[in-house]
């Protein structure tokens, strides 16, 4: 489950820092903030635990926080899930069983729906609503990347490790890896680093 949420797993981000910065963060403590509603949910089912963390913290954090941020900013009428606190419990105590059957996700839901709403509705492909974040970091972003994330850059800034920072960068414009959540946030961070994130 933490695999499946992680963008780097603990040894790459280790690399990632200047080596004077990884010695000083425990990034085993910083693994176990990712997944300590799971854990402390230990009588539950593995889905369970696993919708409790997304409840706790992607939904709030994550989820949550950018639909509304981003749908108000663009005028866009987004989906977001069902938050109502009655129907949450209530779901929460529906078996693991009826929430999802194999692959199929909101089993139950679209039972229920079928009743309201005809099939093609109900088995319409899910089409997710990505940023171009990618594409863009290789492109009309590419300059900037390049600016505040050059070797000399980081080696002032000492945060870090700057050979490995232009390996991600460079497997993402080769297209050999996909790092483009890494290199926004550390694109934000070199910004932010030297105050000119709005500049």
């Amino acid at each position: 489950y933490q695999s499946y949420l992680r963008v780097l797993t603990p040894e790459q981000r280790r690399q990632l820092y200047a080596p004077q910065v990884a010695a000083q963060v425990d990034l085993d403590y910083v693994e176990q903030l990712g997944w300590r509603h799971f854990a402390a949910l230990e009588e539950g089912d593995l889905l369970d635990r696993a919708l409790y963390q997304d409840l706790m913290m992607y939904l709030p954090d994550d989820i949550l926080a950018l639909s509304d941020r981003i749908g108000m900013l663009h005028s866009l009428e987004l989906r977001v899930p069902f938050i109502d606190h009655k129907v949450v419990e209530y779901c929460a105590r529906i078996p693991a069983d009826l929430k999802i059957k194999g692959m199929a996700k909101k089993h139950l839901l679209k039972k229920v729906a079928r009743r309201y709403l005809p099939d093609d509705v109900i088995d319409h492909r899910k089409q997710g609503f990505s940023s171009p974040m990618a594409m863009w970091l290789r492109s009309e972003l590419r300059p900037t990347v390049d600016q505040w994330l050059s070797g000399e850059r980081l080696q002032r800034q000492g945060i870090f490790a700057p050979a490995t920072v232009a390996g991600l960068i460079d497997d993402h414009y080769a297209r050999r890896r996909l790092s483009h959540k890494t290199i926004f946030s550390l694109l934000m961070f070199s910004k932010w680093a030297e105050g000119r994130l709005d500049g």
